[in-house]
């Protein structure tokens, strides 16, 4: 598996196209390709969210799906950072969109998202080692 140090965050209205995970307005979370397979960006895993976050807000299904795949990729890649195409693109998009809580989610990615997966592994082991 190669070494991953982003997850980036992208919006449908963007131009790039090569992503391994899209979340729809339901909240529905779909592969698109292996995280083995170079996406958009190098090193990177690529998440898009269906809507034009320019305009409008992500739906709370959408947020919660986005929140539980983190924590998913973070159960695999220990040290991966999260970040928006537009810290990789600068002036060149606003991708994932000016109305998308970026800044919200890092911080949960930074504060809270280790603890919430340490969470997590705990349950796992405290279940297998439980009497049924």
């Amino acid at each position: 598996m190669p070494r991953m140090k982003f997850v980036l965050l992208h919006h449908s209205a963007c131009e790039a196209s090569a992503f391994h995970y899209a979340i729809d307005r339901e909240g529905e979370v779909s592969s698109l390709r292996a995280e083995s397979e170079r996406g958009t960006h190098a090193k990177s895993i690529g998440i898009v969210v269906e809507g034009d976050f320019d305009q409008v807000t992500p739906m709370p299904s959408q947020l919660d799906a986005l929140r539980e795949l983190l924590m998913q990729i973070k159960m695999r890649y220990a040290d991966i950072r999260l970040g928006g195409h537009r810290q990789v693109r600068g002036d060149a998009t606003t991708c994932p969109g000016k109305r998308f809580p970026l800044k919200h989610l890092a911080d949960w990615a930074a504060c809270s998202l280790v603890d919430e997966r340490d969470a997590a592994v705990q349950e796992q082991i405290d279940r297998q080692y439980r009497p049924e």
